[in-house]
C-alpha cells in the first residue's frame, strides 16, 4: 500500500511526505526506495537527456551550480563556508543558484565575490543560461529542493549531496556523494545515481 497517495499535480507534497516517510516507524529502506520511484513516475518523468560535456580547454575552470532553497538554513550555513573555502577558484568556477520562491538576499557567510543567481523554484531559463557543466543538488526532496528541474536536467553532470540523505530516484541524477557513514558499502541497490564515496 503506498504511503504517498497524492494527486500526480502536488510535487512539492509529495516530496514533503517522502522526507516524513524517514522518521515513520516501521517504513524500511525498500518502502522508501519505491515511495521514491513512485514520486519520479508522478512527477519527473526523464524530458532531456545529458548534453556531453564541452571539451575541456586547459587552465579553464569547471562551471559548478550549487543549488539549493536554504541557502541561508542551518545546514548550509554550517556546511558550505568550508567547502568553499577549500575550493581553488582556478579550477572550479561557482556559482550559488538560490531557489527559494522569495527573493532574499545572499546568506551572511556567502563571500562578496561568489556569484548568487535567481532562479525561483528550479527555474530552467535563467540556469540554462549560465551554461554550468556540473549542478549539484543541496537539496533534494527536502523543502524547497528541485527535483523537478533536476529531472529536466540542469547541466551535462549532476550530483545530490548534503541535505537529503537518500536517493532522488531520479535519472538523470548521475552521482549520489557519500562517504562511509552515509552510503556504507553495499547501500547502492538504494540509489538510482551511481554512489560517489568522499
Amino acid at each position: 500500500v503506498a504511503h504517498c497517495a497524492v494527486p500526480a499535480i502536488k510535487p512539492v507534497l509529495h516530496s514533503n511526505l517522502l522526507v516524513h516517510l524517514h522518521a515513520t516507524p516501521g517504513v524500511d529502506a525498500a518502502t522508501l526506495q519505491r515511495e521514491t520511484g513512485d514520486w519520479v513516475t508522478a512527477h519527473a518523468p526523464i524530458e532531456r537527456t545529458a548534453p556531453a560535456l564541452p571539451p575541456r580547454r586547459r587552465g579553464t575552470p569547471l562551471r559548478v551550480a550549487l543549488v539549493s532553497g536554504h541557502l541561508g538554513g542551518p545546514i548550509m550555513s554550517a556546511s558550505l563556508p568550508d567547502v568553499l573555502a577549500a575550493i581553488d577558484p582556478s579550477r572550479l568556477a561557482i556559482t550559488l543558484v538560490d531557489t527559494h520562491v522569495e527573493a532574499t538576499p545572499p546568506p551572511s557567510w556567502c563571500p562578496p565575490q561568489l556569484p548568487v543567481l535567481r532562479a525561483p523554484r528550479g527555474e530552467l531559463p535563467a540556469i540554462d543560461s549560465a551554461n554550468f557543466e556540473l549542478a549539484v543538488d543541496l537539496d533534494g526532496h527536502a523543502p524547497r529542493g528541485v527535483p523537478r528541474a533536476f529531472a529536466h536536467r540542469l547541466a551535462p553532470l549532476q550530483v545530490s549531496w548534503l541535505d537529503w540523505f537518500n536517493s532522488t530516484g531520479l535519472a538523470n541524477m548521475d552521482y549520489w556523494l557519500g562517504d562511509a557513514l552515509s552510503t556504507p558499502p553495499g547501500c547502492e541497490a538504494r540509489f538510482s545515481e551511481r554512489v560517489w564515496r568522499l
